[in-house]
């Protein structure tokens, strides 16, 4: 698991593996779709150059039902 600074550091694909990997783990879904949308927040805050800060998320699971 990565904590504050290695997160403020790591790449968008690390992040978004890490988050896919939870989500997966902690739901069992049946489908995940995990989208950056970091450059449409661009001057946002939470914002930083080279992205995996704003995600858009789609996800079915039984856990939900």
């Amino acid at each position: 698991m990565l904590d504050r600074d290695q997160w403020m550091n790591a790449s968008a694909a690390a992040v978004e593996a890490q988050s896919r990997a939870k989500l997966e783990a902690a739901f069992s879904p049946s489908v995940v779709e995990l989208e950056d949308d970091s450059d449409s927040h661009a001057g946002h805050g939470g914002w930083r150059e080279g992205g995996a800060t704003h995600f858009n998320l789609r996800i079915v699971s039984e856990a939900f039902a």
